[in-house]
Formats: C-alpha cells, sequence, structure tokens
C-alpha cells in the first residue's frame, strides 16, 4: 500500500534550552508522496505554569549530507489556547522551500502568554533532555526498588533526577527548579532529592528482618501442623488395609456403575429435562456424557433453542466455544451481493471472564477511515466508533443479539512505543482492539493476518499481494492526527496511517454477556 507521506528524517525526543517554557517532544520531516514537497511537523509541549497562546519557531534545512541549505524558515503557532503539560503544531505541516532538505534543526525563537507576556530565546542551542533512569538501573537492587516503592508509592515510574533548571519527578513528570512540589503527583523536591540511599538501605533490611521472622514462625507452625498429620495418616493406613479388600470386590461393580448405569440414567434425566422445555440443563447433563446418541440429542436442542430461545441459543454455542475458536453471530453484506441477503458473521473467540466473551471478526468487514477528516483527533470523537455503534451495530444485530452486546468500559490505552496520548476512555458496544490487547489476544503476526470480505474491497479497502488487508486500531499513532493499524503481513503499524486514510479495513470486536 502506497502511504501518502514518506518519513524522511526524526528529530531527537524531548530538545530544550534552559528557562524555555516549552520542550519540543517529536519532529519529523516528511515527503508528500503526491507532490514530491517536503514538509517539516512539530510536536511542542508547554512545560511552564502559564498558558500559551502563540510561539514561533525557526528552521533550519541540510541535505543529504549535512550540509546547511540557504536560509531559514519561519514558523509562527497562532491562536494557542495550550496549558501546562499540553502539547501543539502536530497539525500543521510546515512547508520548506528546498525539496532537497533531508534533516533539520529547529530553534524556539518567542512565546506569547495569555497574560501578554513574552519570552524571547537567548540563542542557547537545544539540546536533548536525558530520559530518567528506571529505578532498577538507579537503584540496582530489587528489594530497594520495592523499599522506595513502598515508600513513595507503587506508581513510581523513574528515579528523581536534576537537570539544568529543571527536576524530574518519580512519577515522570517536569518540573522547573523553582518549584517546590511536583505539579502532578504533589511530591515535594526535598523528599526525594538530594537521595538518601543509607536511609533506604537501613529500611530495606529491617523489613527484609521482619519478613524473615514471619517466614521462620510459618515454617515452625507448619512442622507442627505436619507432625499432627503425619500421626493421623498412620492411624488411616491401618483403617486402609482392612477396607482395601472390600474395594477389590466392588470394583467390577463402579465399572457397571460408572460406565453403564449412570451415564443410562443421565441421558434419560436429559430426554426428560428437553421435554419438559428446560433445555439448558439438559443441554450441560448432555454435554457431560459421551454415551449412545448424547451428541445428537445435544445438536437437536441447539437447533431447536435457536429458533424458540436465541438467547439461550448463544449462550449454550458460547460456553461450547474454546479461545481462538470460531463461531456465527450477528448478520452482514459480506459477498457483494445483495439480492441474495446478509451472511453470517464469523467472530473469533478472544478471551472468556467469568459470564462474558471477548469476540473480533474473523474476516475485515468493511472499508472506513478513522474519522473523516485529517486532524488531531483520538478514539472518543472519531467518526468510525460513531459508525461502529450506530450505523453497523444496527445493520448487523437483531434486537435479540443486542441485548446480549455489553455495553464495555473501553480504556484509553497510549501508544506503548511512541508514548501518544490516547484520550478518555469511554463506554462502547462495539469497538476496534487497541495495540496492547492485539498484542496481548494475538501472540504473532500470522495471527494478524486478516483478509477482508468481497463487500469490504468493494468498498475500497486495500489488498496486498498475499491476499490481505491492513485493518485500523484505536489507540493513536506517531501522533494525535494518525491511528494505528496492523499491516498486511500482521505486524503492528506503532506510527499508523493519517486518521483520514480511506483504504484501511474494519474488523469489529465487542464483549458478550452469558448472564441471561
Amino acid at each position: 500500500m502506497s502511504e501518502r507521506y514518506t518519513r524522511l528524517f526524526a528529530l531527537e525526543e524531548n530538545l530544550y534550552s534552559d528557562g524555555s517554557p516549552v520542550v519540543i517532544s517529536a519532529g519529523a520531516l516528511l515527503k508528500d508522496n503526491q507532490t514530491g514537497a517536503v514538509l517539516a511537523q512539530l510536536k511542542i509541549r508547554n512545560i511552564g505554569s502559564k498558558t500559551i497562546k502563540a510561539a514561533a519557531v525557526r528552521i533550519t534545512c541540510f541535505d543529504t549530507v549535512g550540509k546547511p541549505l540557504e536560509g531559514t524558515t519561519e514558523k509562527e503557532y497562532l491562536d494557542l489556547t495550550a496549558g501546562r503539560d499540553e502539547e501543539f503544531g502536530q497539525k500543521s505541516l510546515v512547508s520548506l522551500p528546498d525539496t532537497s532538505a533531508r534533516s533539520f534543526s529547529v530553534a524556539v525563537t518567542w512565546v506569547a502568554f495569555s497574560d501578554n507576556t513574552v519570552w524571547n530565546a537567548s540563542g542557547e542551542a537545544l539540546s536533548t533532555l536525558p530520559k530518567p533512569d528506571s529505578l532498577s538501573k538507579a537503584l540496582g537492587d530489587e528489594e530497594l526498588v520495592k523499599q522506595y516503592q513502598l515508600k513513595y508509592g507503587a506508581g513510581t515510574k523513574s528515579f528523581p533526577r536534576k537537570y539544568k533548571d529543571l527536576w524530574f519527578c518519580h512519577c515522570g513528570a517536569f518540573n522547573h527548579a523553582d518549584e517546590e512540589v511536583c505539579h502532578v503527583c504533589g511530591q515535594k523536591f526535598a523528599a526525594l532529592l538530594p537521595f538518601d540511599a543509607e536511609a533506604l538501605k537501613a529500611e530495606k533490611d529491617k523489613r527484609l528482618q521482619k519478613e524473615a521472622d514471619e517466614r521462620r514462625r510459618d515454617e515452625e507452625e507448619a512442622k507442627v501442623a505436619a507432625a499432627e498429620s503425619a500421626k493421623k495418616a498412620k492411624k488411616a493406613r491401618k483403617t486402609a488395609a482392612i477396607v482395601a479388600a472390600a474395594i477389590c470386590g466392588c470394583a467390577v461393580v463402579a465399572v457397571l456403575l460408572y460406565k453403564i448405569v449412570i451415564p443410562s440414567y443421565k441421558l434419560n434425566q436429559a430426554d426428560k429435562l428437553a421435554a419438559s422445555g428446560n433445555y439448558e440443563a439438559a443441554f450441560m447433563l448432555l454435554d457431560e456424557l459421551n454415551y449412545k446418541n448424547s451428541e445428537e440429542k445435544r445438536e437437536r436442542i441447539l437447533q431447536t433453542t435457536k429458533r424458540e430461545d436465541v438467547g439461550l441459543y448463544y449462550k449454550l454455542l458460547f460456553n461450547e466455544t474454546n479461545v481462538n475458536d470460531t463461531l456465527s453471530f450477528g448478520l452482514y453484506e459480506q459477498d457483494g451481493n445483495a439480492s441474495n441477503g446478509k451472511e453470517n458473521i464469523e467472530w473469533i473467540l478472544l478471551t472468556k471472564e467469568n459470564e462474558k466473551v471477548l469476540l473480533i471478526s474473523r474476516y475485515a468487514l468493511d472499508c472506513q477511515p478513522y474519522t473523516t477528516k485529517w486532524e488531531e483527533i483520538t478514539w472518543e470523537a472519531c467518526t468510525l466508533r460513531k459508525w461502529l455503534n450506530n450505523e453497523f451495530f444496527n445493520a448487523a444485530f437483531s434486537d435479540e443479539e443486542k441485548s446480549m452486546i455489553i455495553t464495555a468500559a473501553v480504556a484509553a490505552d497510549m501508544n506503548p512505543k511512541n508514548g501518544t496520548k490516547a484520550g478518555a476512555d469511554t463506554k462502547d458496544k462495539v469497538f476496534l482492539l487497541s495495540i496492547v490487547e492485539v498484542e496481548n489476544y494475538f501472540v504473532s503476526d500470522s495471527e494478524r493476518e486478516c483478509s477482508p470480505t468481497t463487500y469490504a474491497k468493494s468498498n475500497g479497502v486495500y489488498v496486498a499481494n498475499n491476499g490481505n488487508c491492513w485493518w485500523w486500531l484505536r489507540s493513536p499513532g506517531y501522533l494525535q492526527s494518525d491511528a494505528a493499524n496492523v499491516g498486511s503481513n500482521g505486524g503492528v503499524g506503532y506510527n499508523g496511517n493519517y486518521v483520514n486514510y480511506e483504504t484501511n479495513a474494519v474488523r469489529p470486536a465487542m464483549w458478550i454477556d452469558l448472564s441471561n
């Protein structure tokens, strides 16, 4: 599949200079494959306490061997309302005058705030903010890591540090040197730095000693219990010797009982339950049997419930289905011939949890953009979410089937590779899998490969040489103007496609309630 833009170059992440109210979180050089234009795209983050209403940057371009190209490009970002930790610039593609540009550098020249004050750059070159060390790397001892998290909270992500006029909290937030308390988690700077390694080690040793004492006490109690148990077992062995002969005599009777008498009785009981209309109890009783025509009777109950009680039919069917099995639920046009009616939708069962199951369509059922125009957007507001929960939902399922589909809590999983934020959690009947979920439920690229239906192809789905398609995930891609996807080879596309891309396919997912 030919993508609209090719990424030629990426800036290092989190570029900063002393005193700056912003960090350049990310930047990329893109080539427009349709026009040949070369464009710069920046993501700029406000790390100050004031709301930003405008900012300007200067871009210097270099050719393929790093030689500076003539001139610079000035870009102003206007009409902003970017509060602290909010980002801007992702939606703006900056056209560069020389299409031979293959890399670039950037400098923030000024920033204007909502109170009409202006920060002007000192001319200091930008440098990359260091990534905070993980607790394991900083402390070097997993028991010290555990002690640190017991002291400061299980959600502690990284080791705090100072850099230039900033300090990084253990929650991951940037704070300025004059801020005594982290603006995100409220942790005091003085409680974190300077770090007292000896005090933490003493606390760890005290905890480990307490845990060792508790283990020793538990072991002693276990020894006493084991001795008492051995005494009782010796007495039981004497009794067992007496009854062994009687057991041998009963063995033949037991075989007859469990192989013939009990199965025959259960088969008759199932017939009576089915005759009285208690299909669920009859089916469960037959489910335990592999005797005479029990399988035929189970299939007969399935067909009867399919005619008389769709909800019960699906409950019995789903209970029979194992993870990774396929089954039919709902109807949707698939063969491209509307005159012969809709076809059964085949689903793959991804997981069972208590009395509910998670399904994803076996085939890509349709072709839709993630959202209808190119913009910065997340799953919560995209048009594909609305389409799935309205047009698709109403077209694919009967009223009885709709009543079984759960309005599920759908987590806003951020992009685990790019760190792109995913917006707010939602509640949906039908949804797309996230990057985290698709990697959890499908353990290999080959399992994620998917082919489209004839109907989906007629609506514009791109089909690769192997017959497979690209299908959307709900997670954001490289930026919020991209959405992640799965490629025709089954690989996860962390950078994704532009959200208005029109040839990606749709594989709906949903939770089914089996309790009623």
